[in-house]
């Protein structure tokens, strides 16, 4: 949900991000075709629409179960920590309580995100907007400053519409809503050339229905006019039930584009069958769902960590929280050049639209 340069900074405060990846490595390894425990049914669909991928994912991660050569523990053993305090428990509990602490590391950053632009608004209050500039502390975070310009200078919001008048006796129609990408523009980058991006998306509703989408690759330069109109839908028109989730991450093609493409629709439909068997809530978060998605997908191998710009996310949490929230919002994937250890530096801006399609 942030970019790198300010997760870097984040990990020194909250520590490492907790990692779902290894009980839904362990779900692969012990799950039993055709057993109704929600590992059961992961393992089960996943090697029914992808099996190549179940062989990578284990291969990939008997890789990481090695110690390298200076002795330390690789991801695989600090992803299963303290394996004796969860003796005794299901592997469903023991995804519940991973994906909480999951949840919770992601929801201390965006505290933490909000806590620097807040401040920064009340400073521009004090001194007046025209005399603000901001902080060191925010200028060191090209993603920050976005946000927080955005916060100080924001445009006004529209007031809320009026309804419909209904004859008497008639049910308001249900709204429906739709999530579409809009516009993908490339600010700076430092590759010579063109990048092949594309944008892989999870959305989750108050049915508990879980989409993942992989969009087209788009070919784009760091120009005025290099802009992208995808015009494409990550939820389709629907009731959401008075709740949407949205996660979304920018990737850059570095060959396995293809290959992605079918990882993702396989995790993508037996992560929801998970849920589906399940009473966890988070399993079907799509923040959680997305991280646990493209950590399967790395241990497979199918992409190296660099080529993934970042993630965000949106919520809206009430039929009165669609109802204002219909329009556009920009996300943006920043990172700085941070010298010898970090040289490489990106900034994209995506607009997504919440669309109201039906049911005013």
């Amino acid at each position: 949900m942030a970019t790198r340069s300010f997760t870097e900074q984040c990990e020194r405060i909250f520590g490492p991000e907790p990692s779902l990846a290894p009980l839904f490595v362990e779900g692969l390894e012990t799950g039993q075709r055709g057993g109704s425990d929600p590992e059961d049914v992961f393992a089960t669909t996943l090697r029914e629409s992808s099996p190549d991928l179940v062989d990578s994912i284990l291969d990939g991660w008997k890789k990481t179960s090695r110690v390298d050569q200076a002795g330390r523990a690789t991801s695989r053993s600090r992803g299963v920590r303290d394996r004796t305090k969860e003796r005794g428990y299901s592997w469903e509990e023991r995804v519940r309580n991973r994906a909480a602490e999951y949840s919770a590391y992601h929801d201390a950053i965006a505290r933490l995100k909000r806590h620097l632009i807040k401040a920064e608004v009340s400073r521009a209050l004090d001194v007046g907007v025209s005399n603000w500039t901001p902080s060191d502390e925010v200028k060191a975070n090209k993603s920050l400053l976005y946000e927080a310009t955005q916060a100080v200078w924001g445009e006004l919001t529209i007031g809320p519409r009026c309804g419909q008048v209904l004859a008497v006796g008639e049910t308001p129609a249900r709204p429906r809503y739709a999530l579409r990408l809009s516009r993908i523009k490339c600010n700076d980058k430092d590759e010579i050339g063109h990048d092949e991006v594309y944008v892989v998306s999870v959305v989750v509703d108050g049915a508990g229905n879980l989409r993942a989408e992989t969009s087209p690759r788009y070919r784009m330069n760091d120009g005025d006019t290099d802009v992208k109109w995808p015009n494409r839908y990550m939820y389709p028109g629907a009731d959401p039930g008075g709740f949407l989730d949205l996660a979304v991450e920018l990737w850059e093609d570095d060959g396995g584009y293809g290959e992605v493409v079918k990882a993702i629709a396989g995790l993508g439909a037996a992560v929801a069958a998970a849920g589906a068997a399940t009473t966890n809530p988070y399993v079907l978060g799509a923040g959680v769902a997305l991280g646990l998605i493209s950590g399967l997908v790395g241990i497979a191998g199918l992409f190296r960590h660099d080529v993934r710009y970042g993630r965000e996310e949106r919520s809206w949490l009430s039929d009165a929280d669609l109802a204002a929230g219909v329009g556009p919002y920009t996300v943006s994937f920043i990172n700085r050049d941070t010298g010898w250890r970090d040289f490489t530096q990106w900034n994209y801006d995506l607009q997504i639209d919440l669309v109201l399609t039906s049911g005013q």
